[in-house]
């Protein structure tokens, strides 16, 4: 994985992700420009595409959901 995206905290990662809800293309993570593009199929309504973007996440990167923190 490109280190270029991430920012390392003790115990933790800070990760800059770009997310398209909506999209055919998802579920997906891909590298991009300066930061992770998420392709989700969920819609960005009731936390729907948020949900799946951290799901997404805590898959590619081997940790539970529980571990991952979108702000």
């Amino acid at each position: 994985m490109n280190q270029k995206f991430i920012r390392h905290i003790p115990k933790q990662i800070s990760v800059s992700i770009q997310v398209k809800p909506g999209s055919k293309k998802g579920p997906l993570l891909e590298a991009g420009g300066k930061d992770f593009v998420a392709y989700v199929r969920e819609r960005a309504q009731e936390g729907k595409a948020n949900n799946a973007t951290a799901a997404l996440i805590a898959k590619d990167f081997s940790v539970g959901k529980s571990r991952v923190q979108l702000v």
